[in-house]
């Protein structure tokens, strides 16, 4: 092992914070130490965090006492009775009755979620030809489209969007569909919205030797970004038994984001900037036949384009179709120099949308973070991160 993996492990073992300089010298040098180093921190604060009590954490923790107080078998029942999916709640259940901490898996999760993303980059940046000042470009773009609130927050669905990144890599880039489908699969039990997504890429993949049948229904797709969509007249009735019913109708209706005033809906639009970007780049874009990306990115964003006045939906799968737009840019980048530019720009659009997102969490992130016990793994280990707080979200 080489003097640079072994700093940026050893500074790790002893401060996950001190780490992270060196940590990013090893991603400029495009060793994997640096890239598990990072993963590594941003799920120390994953386990830090301190969500409010209206977040879905807060819900979680809630969650995770009253498993631990019913037995596992009967937590089984409770999630395939209450929940559309159960993977994620059935680490909640385990972990309760196992007697660990709701902040440990959260931690691990979120581990988890960042090391796909890196992994997948990884493996993307090693089959093109690009300088070390563009790796490190297009790094930072995938750090911060990460969007913080839902990674931190959120967990579960974050967790999906990583393992639907991985299953369209199989289908895409390593022409796999066996363990894209198993990959697929697995996602959907996660969050019940990543079966959309997986069945319309494995549509698309079956199409993928007629790129004109794609890019034909990418551009029908432009024509709901004009005129909304009403789909009240498909579910007449209120309360319907289905559970996907009740959140299809909860994500579609009219007013299920309320705009509250003039600060969110600035935070709207910037966050929308991307959207405007990508479009941008999909239409003008010329080097997409030998870009294995640019196929899932094209699918993705026919979703987008459809669920463009369904805030909601909208914001969910940007978070996928934001890394999916760096990794095309990876492979367009070594043969145009209108690629670099695009992106520097996208990296300008990520910084203000990641300021806004720690401006937003800033007291959470400042309860969760700066204090003494977070400042190294002799203190981080036996501090519990929730001792003296009580999480009421959600009837159980």
């Amino acid at each position: 092992m080489d003097k640079g993996k072994t700093s940026s492990f050893l500074f790790f073992c002893f401060s996950p914070w001190l780490s992270l300089p060196f940590a990013f010298n090893d991603i400029y040098k495009f060793r994997k130490s640096g890239f598990i180093c990072v993963a590594g921190c941003f799920g120390v604060l994953s386990y830090l965090y301190l969500p409010q009590n209206s977040s879905d954490k807060s819900y979680y923790f809630n969650l995770h006492d009253y498993f631990s107080g019913i037995g596992l078998l009967e937590s089984y029942y409770y999630i395939l009775y209450n929940f559309e999916d159960i993977t994620f709640y059935f680490l909640i259940a385990l972990f309760g009755n196992f007697g660990l901490s709701l902040s440990l898996l959260s931690g691990l999760l979120t581990f988890t979620t960042i090391s796909i993303f890196f992994f997948v980059f990884y493996q993307t940046i090693r089959y093109v030809n690009i300088s070390r000042s563009s790796n490190i470009l297009l790094f930072f773009c995938l750090i911060l489209c990460i969007s913080l609130p839902p990674l931190f927050s959120g967990i579960r669905f974050y967790l999906g969007v990583s393992f639907c990144l991985l299953s369209i890599y199989f289908f895409y880039f390593k022409n796999s569909l066996v363990w894209a489908a198993i990959v697929g699969i697995f996602t959907s039990t996660i969050h019940f919205s990543m079966a959309p997504l997986f069945l319309v890429t494995l549509l698309a993949y079956s199409t993928r030797r007629y790129p004109g049948i794609l890019r034909f229904v990418y551009f029908l797709s432009l024509l709901f970004i004009i005129g909304r969509v009403d789909f009240s007249g498909l579910f007449p009735y209120e309360n319907y038994e289905s559970i996907y019913i009740n959140k299809f109708i909860g994500y579609t209706e009219v007013g299920a984001l309320e705009v509250t005033n003039a600060g969110h809906a600035i935070y709207l639009w910037v966050h929308k900037l991307w959207f405007y970007f990508g479009t941008a780049f999909i239409l003008l874009e010329r080097t997409q036949k030998d870009n294995p990306w640019f196929k899932g990115l094209t699918v993705i964003m026919i979703l987008i384009n459809l669920s463009y006045h369904f805030p909601i939906v909208f914001m969910r799968y940007s978070l996928l179709a934001q890394p999916l737009l760096i990794l095309t840019l990876i492979f367009s980048i070594q043969s145009s120099k209108f690629s670099k530019y695009m992106a520097n720009c996208l990296l300008v659009i990520l910084i203000c949308t990641t300021f806004l997102d720690i401006w937003i969490q800033r007291n959470v992130l400042i309860d969760s973070v700066l204090r003494f016990e977070s400042s190294v793994w002799a203190t981080i280990i036996y501090y519990d991160p929730i001792i003296g707080r009580v999480f009421t979200k959600g009837a159980l």
